[in-house]
């Protein structure tokens, strides 16, 4: 997944060999006291989990107003990259409330 947006993004298959396009896309190396507010959710099984809490974390540490969802690691039925916006399911569409 990541290769294919990666390549998207870039315009080019070798997006990885352009250093000036990768240091780019990093979003926490980009946050400041100047960030809006911030919703971040990832679903327990979306493939960008791990890389949320470090989001959160740096976000909180710039001193940006951050709300999250985060469900169990064993929550069911599995929620994947974007769940929030699968309708017919009951945490589709839900919104933060922390």
């Amino acid at each position: 997944m990541l290769y294919a947006v990666g390549w998207a993004y870039s315009s080019t298959r070798r997006y990885r060999a352009n250093s000036s396009f990768t240091s780019t896309i990093s979003v926490p190396e980009r946050v400041t006291d100047q960030f809006p507010p911030t919703f971040v959710t990832a679903g327990n099984t979306d493939p960008l989990l791990p890389q949320s809490p470090a989001l959160v974390a740096t976000l909180i540490a710039k001193g940006v107003d951050v709300n999250t969802l985060f469900h169990d690691k064993d929550h069911l039925p599995a929620l994947g990259h974007e769940y929030q916006l699968d309708l017919d399911l009951a945490t589709g569409g839900r919104r933060s409330t922390g």
